[in-house]
């Protein structure tokens, strides 16, 4: 399961490495990333899309986590 918290509306990652105090963590456990305020991250299935389209993903935090959406969205083309 990865963390992440939501900036500007794309996940930000916990690293494996975090600092409390003075205090170095190594690979964080749920209860420590939690506490730092990150949220496990919900993947989406990426969708199929025909041609003249493309998967548009977004990203919802919810109370629990942070998922993952598509949206199916028409290639604009220039003239």
């Amino acid at each position: 399961m990865r963390y992440a918290k939501l900036v500007d509306n794309y996940p930000q990652y916990a690293s494996r490495k975090v600092r409390i105090d003075d205090t170095v963590i190594y690979n964080p456990p749920e209860e420590t990333l939690l506490s730092l305020g990150y949220k496990p991250v919900v993947y989406a299935e990426r969708p199929t899309v025909e041609v003249g389209y493309y998967a548009q993903v977004h990203w919802t935090e919810t109370d629990n986590a942070i998922e993952q959406s598509w949206a199916v969205e028409l290639v604009e083309q220039e003239l």
